[in-house]
């Protein structure tokens, strides 16, 4: 019990330690002027920023394949969930400095269809990819399918980044 006490407490120190900038708004780039100062200086300006963020995952179609017939079967808005990954940052524009998200890649664990009432019988692992801030695609695997659908399958969907 010891053992499993101590385990807990380092494992959300570490947790803890780590989220310190989840939650944190992007910082802004430099402008343009900030830019040109830096090259005066010998520093290659800051074109990108990679940061690690929550985002939450809305799986509006998501596609496997039926066991006994061998066709693929569709299934509209199957799942959502938060999840946390990669994203890339630059700026809004050569003028504004605001930064927006424009690709990243994320790992997460949608629940069932409604946020509200959780459902782990439907529960999902999600392997998305986002491009242009709202849209995602990726790899689903789910723990407990009806037994004539694969538990792998692919997923177009849609997402925020928090």
């Amino acid at each position: 019990m010891k053992k499993l006490i101590i385990l807990v407490l380092l494992a959300s120190l570490t947790f803890a330690g780590f989220s310190q900038g989840l939650l944190k708004t992007v910082p802004l780039f430099p402008t343009k002027a900030e830019n040109d100062r830096l090259m005066l200086l010998g520093v290659t300006p800051i074109t990108h920023k990679i940061v690690v963020r929550l985002d939450a995952t809305i799986v509006v179609a998501e596609v496997n394949q039926n066991k006994v017939t061998k066709a693929w079967s569709p299934t509209p808005l199957s799942a959502i969930g938060p999840a946390i990954g990669f994203q890339s940052y630059i700026p809004t524009s050569a003028t504004d400095p605001t930064p927006i998200n424009n690709y990243g890649a994320s790992l997460g664990l949608a629940l069932g269809k409604t946020i509200y009432n959780p459902n782990l019988a439907e529960a999902k692992a999600v392997l998305a990819i986002n491009i242009w801030q709202y849209f995602k695609f990726g790899g689903t695997y789910t723990f407990n399918p009806p037994t004539d659908i694969a538990k792998l399958g692919f997923f177009f969907g849609g997402g925020i980044t928090f």
